[in-house]
């Protein structure tokens, strides 16, 4: 990250959440997807931009949506784009299925980079935003608390390092969202995911407290995504976007869903 995004320069409410998930994997995913640098980083930005702004996009709706007078738009944000719908397993599997075939359906159709990067935040907390209950079953966190309470007790959804296997369905599914090949049969994929489990596997990561262990795979993520995005580019991305538009798609999304049933396109083969 540029030294344009030190805290001591911009304002608080502005401060970004997690990148990692989402920008730094998101410029690694286009690249390795062989996705044109210029568009990987657009998409990229529009892809963190909802945690970046928080009193318009974020998690923390309802609050800050009720601060930022968002407060209509709440529910959609949160449990669309955010993922905080609160269902079980196969709804989870269900929305993961709908939002990486839409994301595929946008970039064989060329849409703006502003979609695809907002429908790739929605597929990332597709995934993030889950928890396994006593009995292994996968559900999403719920509206209107998401995974405040879990993240107070020191569950953190979003740090890559507690859940690293989830992080990589991800990444294999925003993969073949973006160019329509299976993770598994990319050298550069494997590459990638190498270093990531020799970070998951190394004596030092063993030993660390999680603080240090997330630490580890923050710093693994974000030299292999060489980013070099600064303040500045989330200020001209967010200027441009039309807040209606994006509402649009999220309502979109929700009327599109019912009834959706995944049509096979994308196969999981298992490891």
């Amino acid at each position: 990250m540029s030294a344009e995004h030190d805290p001591r320069q911009i304002g608080a409410a502005d401060l970004e959440w997690y990148e990692t998930g989402h920008i730094n994997s998101t410029l690694i995913l286009t690249e390795l997807a062989r996705i044109d640098r210029r568009q990987g980083r657009q998409i990229a930005i529009y892809c963190q931009l909802p945690d970046y702004f928080k009193l318009t996009y974020s998690a923390g709706t309802p609050l800050w949506a009720w601060i930022g007078g968002r407060h209509r738009d709440a529910r959609v944000i949160s449990q669309i784009l955010h993922g905080f719908h609160g269902g079980g397993g196969a709804e989870v599997s269900r929305r993961q299925a709908f939002l990486r075939a839409r994301l595929r359906s946008y970039m064989r159709e060329g849409a703006p980079d502003w979609q695809l990067g907002i429908t790739a935040h929605a597929l990332g907390d597709a995934f993030a935003h889950t928890y396994r209950d006593d009995d292994g079953e996968r559900h999403a966190y719920g509206y209107p608390l998401g995974h405040g309470l879990d993240f107070i007790c020191g569950v953190k959804p979003d740090h890559i390092s507690q859940h690293p296997e989830l992080y990589l369905d991800y990444c294999r599914a925003l993969y073949w969202a973006l160019c329509g090949e299976d993770a598994r049969d990319s050298i550069e994929f494997a590459g990638f995911e190498g270093g990531f489990r020799a970070t998951l596997s190394h004596p030092r990561f063993q030993e660390a407290s999680r603080a240090g262990q997330e630490a580890m795979v923050t710093d693994y993520i974000v030299e292999r995504s060489r980013d070099d995005t600064t303040h500045a580019d989330f200020r001209t991305a967010m200027d441009a976007l039309d807040y209606d538009e994006v509402i649009g798609l999220l309502r979109s999304f929700a009327v599109d869903l019912e009834g959706w049933e995944p049509d096979g396109q994308f196969r999981h083969r298992p490891a």
